[in-house]
């Protein structure tokens, strides 16, 4: 069963509030999670896995997917903070890269620090689908 969408999304509404926190003292640290997946698992609402999305304009090199590997880990706290935020929800942290039309996804294990795995459109349904409760699954 596919989700409805109420309202086309045309303006990204946390924006203007992340700029401005980067205004802010340099001890108040702001960190967003892309997504967080979720299953209904005995009647109960589960996280399995939180996900950092980017897009590449097009089929990313090596290099490419290196430099994000590079910008996550040395150049900014996202990849520490998504897998604290993982660890907390007891689930593992992902980063996806993807092109336009979600054809193609490269997905990289952020908290054992593995990857990239390249998959298409049903592969990349199947490995969410895959997700599991748990750092060890």
């Amino acid at each position: 069963m596919k989700k409805q969408i109420n309202r086309p999304e045309t303006k990204d509404r946390a924006r203007e509030f992340q700029q401005w926190h980067r205004t802010l003292g340099r001890r108040l640290l702001a960190s967003d999670v892309d997504l967080v997946e979720w299953r209904f698992i005995d009647g109960e609402l589960v996280p399995v896995g939180v996900l950092e999305i980017t897009l590449a304009d097009s089929e990313p090199s090596q290099a490419y997917l290196d430099a994000i590997i590079c910008r996550y880990e040395k150049k900014d706290v996202q990849g520490r903070t998504a897998r604290h935020v993982a660890n907390a929800l007891g689930c593992k942290a992902w980063i996806v890269c993807y092109t336009e039309g979600c054809k193609r996804f490269w997905i990289y294990n952020l908290t054992e620090r593995k990857g990239w795995f390249d998959l298409d459109g049903g592969e990349m349904e199947q490995f969410l689908e895959g997700l599991e409760r748990g750092n060890k699954g």
